[in-house]
């Protein structure tokens, strides 16, 4: 439905920063610098204010406040509004993204002076920056879910593939790619629940606070609230127009997530490396160089990286916005655009981060050769020495550690160690041999005996990251329909909302 333009506009170009209280208009370095990038981050809640300004008229209109027909006319006019007529044109000489929907409505609607009733400029953008980010929590929720669940389907695939583990980047104990992977499941569940959390936060409407401690004029906020899908109104008035805590919380969120998707992605760079050779990246994630012909550049993943850098910047500048005396809409310009925005990228970097999984090539011959060869095994050989000895596990920890020392100046590793080298070393530290036999010393040193002894809960063996794998992905299913419900409410919400608009509108 399109607003009756039938006598034209009517004074378009007018500057609604005037009001009634300045004698001139903004100069043009305020409208190029200050006015400009305030718009430029409230675009995106253009779809929002004109939720909030449909909920708000029809509130007030059945609250008696505005008169019916004029009500009718202004929804008419709000109703073609929301469809992003070619007849906008937003500007910074007319102010934010609200008074550019205010200029437009003066020019195609009679009625327009009584939208503001009641209510400030940024009690709408405050609904709309609130609808926004509820929006992008569960788009984000809906990107983590796939993700936890192809790492819990990768896992459970490579649950027995033996891997080898790297502490300071050295091989330090033999694993699963299995294991390994699901730790980076696991927070990217807890990620899942913090996303839930602050949903829970966001979807409580600022909506019908007056400026900021309510209204001589009665709003109905639990009926706005619910107009709009939110789960009611946000318990104090002022707070609900100055929440610093919430931006400066989604943005943590933003970077939390990243630095995650940040980690496994550095290691992945490790392992695709020819020095490591552990991982094959998929072509479509990788990109050639101009220059040399052999190299395949691991792109997805130093994108990734290069994300999870912006983020800290993010979370940095949001943080220092909000430390500001509380009423200042300084705090507000850039929140307005950068968490939306952070929400989506993160939401994207974490669907490419499941495609790039989903292309991933193991080298097991690689995997199997670095976890039983090297020393990888030699915290497992002191276990086991302690366990058929009678020696703590300090001098059996000290044992090995000279045994290592010995074989690496030989150039040997712990694989190709035999009896009489432990019972030497032994004789020499202890006094008297262990009398190991070398198919024992053989049977400790082996990497998939060594997987499948890792029996506790949350451990290495391939049963248990089966159980895990299970329970990540029935966790991730969970979230994933809590974040459609969600999203379903509130999309039946809005539809019955521009529904009502219509009807009381009439016919047009």
């Amino acid at each position: 439905m399109r607003a009756p333009d039938a006598a034209g506009p009517r004074n378009s170009t007018q500057v609604l920063e005037i009001g009634g209280r300045l004698g001139e208009p903004p100069s043009s370095q305020l409208v190029g610098t200050a006015f400009a990038h305030e718009l430029e981050h409230q675009r995106g809640l253009f779809a929002g204010v004109g939720v909030a300004d449909l909920a708000h008229t029809i509130v007030m209109e059945q609250a008696g406040v505005i008169p019916k027909a004029q009500a009718r006319s202004l929804l008419t006019a709000l109703l073609a509004l929301n469809e992003c007529p070619k007849s906008l044109k937003a500007s910074a000489a007319k102010g934010d993204i609200y008074t550019n929907r205010e200029a437009w409505l003066q020019a195609h609607c009679d009625a327009s002076g009584w939208l503001g009733v009641s209510r400030a400029r940024r009690e709408a953008t405050t609904v709309a920056f609130h609808i926004a980010v509820r929006a992008g929590l569960l788009q984000l929720s809906g990107a983590l879910s796939d993700l936890a669940e192809a790492m819990s389907s990768l896992a459970r695939k490579h649950a027995a593939t033996i891997f080898p583990d790297y502490t300071y980047l050295q091989a330090a104990q033999p694993t699963s790619f299995g294991h390994y992977l699901l730790g980076f499941g696991f927070p990217i569940e807890r990620h899942l629940e913090r996303a839930a959390e602050l949903f829970t936060r966001f979807n409580k409407s600022p909506a019908g606070g007056g400026s900021a401690n309510g209204s001589i004029v009665p709003q109905d906020r639990a009926k706005l609230a619910r107009l709009m899908g939110f789960d009611g109104p946000a318990e104090n008035t002022r707070d609900a127009m100055w929440q610093a805590d919430l931006p400066v919380e989604a943005a943590g969120l933003a970077a939390n997530i990243l630095i995650t998707l940040d980690r496994l992605a550095e290691d992945l760079m490790v392992f695709t490396t020819q020095e490591f050779g552990l991982i094959r990246l998929g072509d479509r994630h990788s990109r050639a160089s101009k220059i040399m012909p052999q190299k395949k550049n691991p792109f997805a993943l130093s994108y990734l990286r290069g994300l999870a850098n912006q983020a800290i910047g993010w979370q940095a500048g949001i943080t220092a916005a909000m430390r500001t005396p509380s009423g200042q809409v300084d705090n507000r310009m850039a929140a307005y655009g950068q968490i939306p925005t952070a929400l989506a990228q993160t939401a994207a970097a974490a669907s490419l981060m499941e495609e790039v999984l989903d292309e991933l090539k193991i080298d097991k011959a690689r995997a199997r050769e670095i976890a039983g060869g090297g020393f990888l095994a030699a915290s497992d050989f002191a276990e086991h020495i302690m366990l058929v000895s009678d020696l703590d596990f300090r001098q059996a920890h000290r044992l090995v550690g000279a045994l290592v020392r010995e074989l690496e100046d030989q150039g040997k590793d712990l694989s190709q160690v035999e009896s009489h080298d432990l019972d030497r070393i032994a004789r020499s530290q202890l006094g008297h041999g262990l009398e190991l036999s070398d198919d024992r010393i053989a049977s400790a040193l082996d990497p998939r005996k060594a997987l499948e002894a890792r029996t506790c809960e949350g451990g290495a063996a391939p049963d248990r990251v089966k159980q895990a794998s299970s329970e990540l992905k029935k966790s991730a299913s969970s979230h994933r329909r809590a974040a459609r419900k969600c999203a379903d409410r509130i999309a039946n919400a809005e539809a019955k909302l521009v529904e009502r608009a219509r009807k009381l509108a009439g016919p047009g």
